[in-house]
């Protein structure tokens, strides 16, 4: 059974999202400096990358649909975004429909490295913890007034009460400075293979126009894949 989040007093509240903000940035700074190291400090003599360092734990990476399947679809997305937020239903009613030829994949770019998508990207991956990561995706995305907030993180603990996780755990992964470290990696790692908005769809590595059509997008993953 879940264990329920207290509720604060609002002072408390914004005190408890200003200590995690600010412990973040520091995660931050520091995770900025390893992944300058590993992108631009190796020698000729050091190419390969230490790919503990710098990639998700294994139970941090989720797949939707069938992990064998030929074609896989990922989308860069940000849980602030509302275009984000309106074609994750549709990839996933198509991912539903096509499972077994496709599979689906969150790769988190929160615009601008903003720290509430930032924070609501740890908390997806807190959940998968739990074996409840797409769970909490599907309520992050229709929730965002309510973590983009003052009183964001006891909204996230909330939020993560709601969706039924153990919430002392879920803080604990919340965080875990591995998990930072490695959101904002793949944050850099995409900048740098040009990202620059969100939502951007790429069927098998190749880059797709989305649309919120749900029958124009069938029509554009088929034809591509």
């Amino acid at each position: 059974m879940a264990k329920k989040s207290k509720q604060s007093a609002p002072e408390t509240q914004g005190g408890s999202n200003t200590i995690w903000l600010a412990t973040t940035a520091v995660l931050l700074i520091t995770a900025v400096a390893v992944v300058a190291f590993v992108m631009f400090g190796q020698t000729d003599e050091t190419q390969s990358i230490d790919n503990t360092t710098v990639s998700l734990q294994e139970n941090d990476t989720h797949v939707m649909g069938n992990p064998d399947a030929l074609n896989t679809l990922v989308v860069y997305s940000d849980f602030g975004c509302i275009h984000c937020a309106n074609l994750h239903p549709l990839i996933v009613r198509f991912v539903e429909e096509h499972g077994e030829d496709y599979n689906y994949e969150i790769a988190h770019f929160p615009i601008n490295n903003n720290v509430f998508s930032r924070m609501a990207a740890a908390a997806a991956y807190a959940a998968g913890r739990q074996g409840k990561y797409w769970e909490m995706v599907d309520v992050l995305y229709v929730t965002v007034d309510r973590w983009r907030s003052e009183n964001g993180l006891a909204e996230i603990e909330q939020i993560a009460a709601e969706v039924g996780l153990d919430t002392e755990q879920f803080m604990t992964d919340l965080n875990d400075q591995e998990l930072m470290y490695n959101i904002v990696n793949k944050y850099f790692a995409a900048s740098e293979m040009g990202i620059r908005s969100t939502p951007s769809l790429f069927l098998n590595g190749e880059r797709l126009a989305h649309t919120v059509v749900y029958e124009d997008l069938v029509d554009r993953i088929i034809e591509n894949s």
